[in-house]
């Protein structure tokens, strides 16, 4: 009852902003992961409906999720055959992956993200979104709340994953592939391999793919 009573309060104060600016629509997301699920360590969609009752439409997304406190060989076996074969076949071409952060390799920090996002760009044909959320990518970096994942031959980067961090949950969030080295090394899933061993080796409870 206390918690209706809170979200009733809020509502109140959104509704009065509503009607003054005039607003047409309000969008809010709610994810399966949040810290309760963290610190608890366990999965639930309780509360994630409660919002129906302020006549809200709901559009629901599936998302992959990995439980990282299974064992590594049961991971391993989780993996699709045409995946693991990736993966194999980057680490016999010589792919490398260095973990770049607050805690490691900050000295190049900088200098790797700034590469991520020129790749970003020459991947997509230009720029796709506002410097502002660059920067904010970089200060999540800073703060010990993200990490960008390089995979590397020799000492060239040919492909990128930036990853969000929220308490035990991370996410990736971008990745981009250098275009002429993507198809001979396959770098991709070897990438987002060591992301989620990186992940579990550090505690972390669950680790998202995506859509």
């Amino acid at each position: 009852s206390a918690r209706r009573k809170l979200l009733n309060a809020i509502f109140d104060v959104i509704q009065g902003i509503v009607k003054k600016h005039n607003v047409k629509m309000v969008k809010m997301v709610r994810h399966a992961i949040n810290k309760e699920c963290c610190l608890n360590n366990y999965i639930t969609s309780h509360n994630l409906f409660e919002l129906h009752r302020y006549h809200m439409l709901y559009y629901v997304q599936n998302t992959l999720i990995i439980d990282l406190s299974l064992a590594n060989d049961k991971l391993n076996d989780n993996v699709s055959k045409y995946l693991r074969r990736y993966i194999k076949r980057s680490e016999k071409r010589g792919v490398k992956i260095n973990i770049f952060n607050s805690n490691n390799n900050a000295d190049k920090l900088k200098e790797l993200f700034y590469k991520f996002q020129s790749a970003h760009a020459t991947a997509t044909g230009g720029i796709t979104r506002p410097q502002l959320t660059w920067d904010c990518q970089y200060k999540r970096m800073l703060n010990e709340e993200a990490t960008l994942f390089v995979a590397f031959v020799d000492e060239t980067p040919v492909s990128y994953l930036y990853c969000a961090e929220f308490y035990y949950f991370a996410i990736g969030g971008s990745q981009v592939n250098t275009k002429e080295f993507e198809k001979f090394y396959t770098p991709r899933s070897l990438l987002e391999w060591s992301a989620l061993l990186y992940y579990k080796s550090k505690g972390f409870k669950y680790y998202e793919i995506g859509e």
